[in-house]
């Protein structure tokens, strides 16, 4: 426990301490614990509020030939504090008891997949990776069957959801601006904001037109996870604001993409406006693709490095074909298997594709299955889902297979179960006759 408080710095600790206090003080004065826990998540999402467990048992070297890398560290994330609470909320108001038998079988055959993936392992950081994965996607499912098939929304709920789409995207485009335009981090550190500065190795930015740019990073760890929240935020936008304050939030969401220099998500967006959009915001997206236009199209290092990291998940596999070499320890097989950038540097990160990640950390013995069951839900998501589902969908497919966020990162994960699972309950009420949600 010591530990754990010694890895918060003052103005993080005083943060996480104050977002406690005002969550339990609203849902007890309201008592809508359940609306409360879930508005407070979304709202926490961006923020890589993060405490390291150092010191503990069953905790394998944090060095990678004598570089330290944050894969290697198991880390609990703030938004376990309020997945747990809605857990306890669940288990309380015994929801379970609404799911069909046959989720129940599948919840218990994956819980039990995984609890022999822990024992397999035998190391903490496998522990947490694996039951976080099983926790997450348990708790985020119930919680899309009981507010899409059950719960009636107020107009003040969906005030307070509209408020927390709005200042979530103008407090990420805020410090993402501002990051790009100082090249640095603002000192925003107790909201979980990286160290970064632009041309310093471990942090990401670009060259253009002999120019060195942040890419901006929000509060997230990375500016593609940035990038993939912010592509996930559009079809959100357009769907539930209205009038101007679609129009506005659509723009920053749009701007702050191009600031992060991520191709994919440039792509996807750019692929959602030209699909939909392309009469009324042509005007305002075609000033940009100029400046943009080399980093989107032209050849760059991270290619090649993709490129080698998949190479080197390949003979991981290979190397550990039944059981894998152990839950979130992929950078431990390149210590065995290095991996090297364009420059020369030792690259320390899991492969970006999570299907051959899964199979190289899980094995063949559980990641075909794991690999399965995410097509599977994918697929019928994509085949049975209404446009803007469709696109999502096809979004996360293009990003699964280049990145590795949705199954490594709190955040990226729980973006993840949150598209399948509302958009698995989303199609189911649409089958039996519902309609659409209110």
């Amino acid at each position: 426990m010591i530990e754990l408080i010694a890895s918060l710095e003052v103005g993080r600790l005083v943060f996480v301490l104050l977002v406690l206090l005002v969550y339990f003080g609203i849902s007890f004065l309201t008592k809508k614990w359940f609306f409360s826990s879930i508005a407070f998540l979304l709202f926490l999402l961006p923020f890589n509020i993060t405490f390291q467990l150092t010191n503990l048992p069953f905790i394998s070297e944090e060095y990678i030939q004598g570089i330290v890398s944050n894969y290697t560290i198991p880390t609990l994330h703030f938004l376990d504090v309020f997945v747990f609470i809605v857990l306890i909320i669940i288990l309380k108001k015994k929801l379970i008891t609404n799911l069909f038998q046959t989720e129940k079988i599948f919840f218990l055959c994956l819980f039990f997949l995984f609890t022999i993936k822990a024992v397999v392992d035998w190391e903490m950081l496998s522990v947490i990776t694996v039951y976080r994965l099983f926790f997450y996607a348990f708790t985020i499912y119930i919680s899309a069957k009981y507010f899409l098939l059950q719960y009636s929304f107020s107009i003040r709920e969906k005030q307070i959801l509209t408020f927390i789409l709005l200042i979530t995207i103008i407090i990420q485009f805020g410090i993402g601006l501002g990051q790009f335009l100082q090249g640095s981090s603002l000192g925003l550190s107790f909201l979980g904001e990286s160290q970064i500065v632009k041309g310093m190795y471990g942090t990401s930015f670009v060259e253009l037109q002999n120019q060195v740019f942040l890419r901006a990073y929000g509060t997230f760890p990375h500016p593609n996870v940035l990038a993939g929240y912010l592509f996930f935020l559009l079809p959100v936008c357009f769907s539930f604001l209205k009038g101007y304050l679609r129009y506005i939030s659509l723009t920053l969401v749009v701007i702050l993409i191009f600031l992060t220099f991520s191709r994919i998500a440039i792509f996807l967006s750019l692929g959602f406006f030209l699909v939909l959009f392309l009469k009324y915001f042509w005007n305002k997206i075609g000033g940009f693709i100029p400046l943009f236009f080399d980093r989107f199209l032209n050849f760059d290092h991270g290619l090649s490095d993709r490129i080698e990291l998949v190479k080197n998940g390949f003979e991981i596999i290979k190397n550990y074909p039944l059981w894998g070499i152990g839950a979130s320890q992929y950078v431990y097989g390149i210590d065995y298997y290095p991996v090297y950038t364009a420059g020369g540097f030792l690259l320390l990160e899991p492969v970006h594709n999570i299907y051959i990640l899964l199979l190289a950390e899980y094995g063949l013995v559980l990641g075909i299955p794991l690999v399965l069951c995410i097509l599977y839900f994918l697929f019928r998501n994509f085949l049975k889902g209404e446009l803007f589902l469709k696109y999502t969908v096809f979004g996360i497919l293009i990003i699964s297979m280049l990145d590795h966020y949705f199954i490594t990162l709190p955040q990226g994960i729980l973006l993840f179960l949150m598209v399948i699972s509302f958009g698995y309950i989303y199609t189911l009420r649409i089958r039996s006759g519902c309609g659409k949600v209110a």
